[in-house]
């Protein structure tokens, strides 16, 4: 295969374009960075337009899909195997929602999650300083 990783990886447009590279690269090296993007990019859109879920930061669309994606395809180079591979995917995506779901709870009793509807509209920056960060009006 060749010195891992490969001199023009960290420099590669490809990879410096995907964010989640990083997350990819140890399974899947320089074959499909570049469709990783893409996948990546595709499950903002899915994610952020099509759900329609806030995910303010596109976290799980990057990180998650990402991710995933580099431990499948750990299995598909022949670098892991399949039941091992599905397993942890399996065992870390359990662990992710209970955790989670403890979390919002706890935070919920101390603090509400969201503003309420006319602050939203508003926007956090009138509500919570007093002024506007920024004149939309044209």
């Amino acid at each position: 295969m060749g010195q891992y990783p490969p001199p023009w990886f960290a420099t590669s447009r490809p990879f410096r374009a995907c964010p989640t590279g990083h997350h990819i690269a140890s399974a899947t090296q320089q074959h499909i960075i570049p469709g990783a993007g893409i996948l990546c990019q595709e499950a903002v859109n899915l994610v952020r337009n099509k759900a329609k879920i806030d995910d303010t930061l596109d976290v799980f669309a990057v990180h998650g899909v990402g991710d995933i994606f580099g431990t499948i395809m750990i299995a598909v180079f022949g670098q892991g195997t399949w039941t091992a591979q599905l397993g942890a995917l399996a065992i870390v995506g359990i662990f992710t929602v209970v955790v989670t779901y403890v979390l919002v709870k706890l935070v919920s009793l101390i603090t509400p999650l969201r503003v309420d509807e006319e602050t939203e509209v508003n926007g956090l920056d009138l509500a919570v300083h007093g002024e506007r960060a920024y004149d939309i009006a044209s």
